[in-house]
């Protein structure tokens, strides 16, 4: 079966002060930037960058309070869009991918958090409105599902990942996420968290973690199947405007119930590549490819899933951001 819908997801980042700011503002700004007094400056910048975000010099000093203040993903985020500047000096981009390289070696943490549609309400996006079956070596299987008025549900997730430095390159990394399906009837009964922790080592112009992870995933608010096994995952900056993420996944799924165990239980592998493109400093494109197979106990159950998604990121006056993607799968 063959599924297309989109994604759309909105981020506001307003600074709670007014957004206008006056000439005065910037000699305050650097000001407090020189006397290192950094929670100060990112206030005032903020609110400059907000509205002007193609003020590069500002957006520079900007990134550069969040850095000095620890804030290692703010910091992050404005260096990128940076690179991305037209005509932006030699020494410029030496120095920002400097500040890159630490931000990689230094952050203790990181978080993201999303919210999207999903095209369906059921266990496995079944097509049908009451019943979702399937073929096992002891005959069919069925289970009810709920009725749907719609097929576009609201789908939460969010990774959170937290870095214990061992040297100035090499540390543990110890992530936790989850996905939270609200489904047709109002209530979440289809949700999933996993764990994983394992080394991760920064270079130059990149990053690459190895990690053991363990999953569990609930439905109707009872426990409907684990996983274990492991994941791969690379970040690597190709030039000023061009990122890479390439990864690979590998889990066993056992199954809570026996007879869905007997017929689904087996290994499953998941590889992706999503380049990253900055068209300026003010918005980029990415694109997803991942491809699966899962190979089940009983064989004509596995499947093989091609999964494609192109999103585009665009920041406007008055830190206003949106994000939306169209999916393929």
């Amino acid at each position: 079966m063959t599924r297309i819908y989109f994604l759309f997801f909105v981020i506001l980042m307003i600074s709670p002060c007014t957004l206008y700011a006056t000439p005065n503002d910037i000699a305050i700004a650097n000001q407090e930037l020189e006397q290192h007094q950094y929670a100060s400056a990112i206030k005032i910048y903020s609110k400059i960058v907000h509205n002007n975000p193609n003020r590069t010099e500002l957006r520079y000093k900007l990134a550069q309070a969040y850095f000095y203040n620890h804030e290692y993903n703010s910091a992050q985020f404005h260096f990128l869009f940076l690179l991305a500047t037209p005509n932006l000096p030699t020494q410029t981009i030496q120095d920002i991918n400097n500040y890159l390289t630490q931000i990689r070696r230094k952050r203790n943490y990181s978080l993201d958090i999303g919210i999207g549609s999903t095209p369906d309400s059921n266990i496995n996006y079944a097509i049908t409105n009451r019943h979702e079956c399937i073929q096992t070596i002891n005959g069919i299987e069925c289970h009810e599902t709920n009725d749907r008025h719609s097929g576009i549900n609201l789908q939460i997730n969010g990774v959170g990942n937290y870095y214990a430095h061992i040297t100035e390159r090499l540390s543990m990394q110890m992530t936790f996420g989850g996905i939270l399906l609200n489904t047709s009837n109002n209530h979440p009964n289809d949700y999933s968290t996993h764990l994983a922790i394992g080394p991760h080592y920064a270079f130059n112009h990149g990053e690459i973690s190895i990690q053991p992870i363990f999953g569990t995933r609930w439905l109707n608010h009872k426990v409907y199947n684990y996983s274990y096994g492991f994941r791969i995952h690379s970040d690597w900056q190709l030039n000023n405007k061009t990122h890479l993420n390439i990864g690979l996944l590998s889990q066993y799924n056992k199954y809570d119930n026996f007879q869905i165990n007997h017929a689904l239980h087996g290994f499953e592998w998941t590889a992706y590549i999503q380049p990253r493109y900055y068209i300026d400093n003010t918005k980029y494109i990415t694109l997803i490819l991942s491809s699966s197979h899962n190979h089940t106990a009983t064989r004509p159950l596995g499947a093989n899933i091609i999964y494609t998604s192109l999103g585009y990121f665009q920041e406007f006056d008055n830190g206003f951001n949106i994000y939306t993607s169209a999916t393929f799968s």
